[in-house]
């Protein structure tokens, strides 16, 4: 401030020209102030704020070492890894570096011919089906379900609520289920009916009442 005063003292401006010039210098060097001022506040925020996520990220993992702490201590599962574990062990290795294990599986039609063939069907029956071994490779991990790795390397699911651990993927399960009932809804039908005679349009009208009682069944 002494240096503006003794800017405008030197000032060679006469009359009200010279004061509102050097009244208007002053005004721009205070919002200059007030600008630094800001930014530096604005930057301690930010220091506060990465400090506080970092600190929180490092409760969380913690946390998370204390939640599942066990895994080593025995909760492992006592089922054996199956053909579908194989399959998906195949699959993951395949997946591109850094993909998420919560999320599903990036397939071809073969794996999941080859996950409806495992479950034993007849991928040429039962193509109107296929759908579902597709569903759930690629659906992610469902809520409530994490993963894990037994002394070994192999993956395996625990349900966090109850303990549960199991080499079986909880799609599989799910989705499985929902083929078996399925099928037990259309056995009926498919004595009664020759779906060979069967014209395009009453196809897809099948498959999309499949699809519909797929999704009641899912709900």
């Amino acid at each position: 401030h002494r240096e503006i005063l003794a800017l405008k003292g030197s000032m060679a401006v006469p009359g009200d020209a010279g004061a509102a010039m050097g009244q208007g210098v002053l005004e721009a060097s205070a919002l200059k102030e007030d600008n630094l001022a800001l930014e530096g506040e604005l930057q301690d925020a930010m220091d506060a704020n990465n400090l506080a996520t970092g600190q929180i990220r490092l409760l969380e993992a913690k946390l998370r070492d204390r939640v599942h702490g066990g895994d080593e201590q025995g909760d492992e599962p006592e089922d054996m890894p199956g053909e579908e574990h194989a399959l998906r062990k195949r699959l993951r290795e395949e997946q591109q570096e850094g993909h998420d294990c919560l999320s599903g599986l990036n397939i071809q039609p073969s794996d999941s011919a080859q996950l409806a063939l495992i479950w034993g069907m007849d991928t040429t029956a039962h193509l109107h089906l296929l759908w579902i071994p597709e569903r759930s490779l690629r659906a992610a991990l469902p809520v409530g379900w994490r993963e894990s790795q037994d002394r070994k390397g192999e993956v395996y699911f625990v349900e966090v609520a109850s303990g549960h651990a199991t080499y079986m993927h909880p799609n599989d399960v799910k989705y499985h289920d929902m083929l078996l009932e399925i099928r037990a809804q259309l056995e009926p039908a498919d004595r009664a009916t020759s779906v060979p005679s069967m014209n395009p349009e009453v196809l897809e009208m099948e498959r999309l009442r499949l699809r519909e009682a797929a999704a009641v069944i899912e709900r």
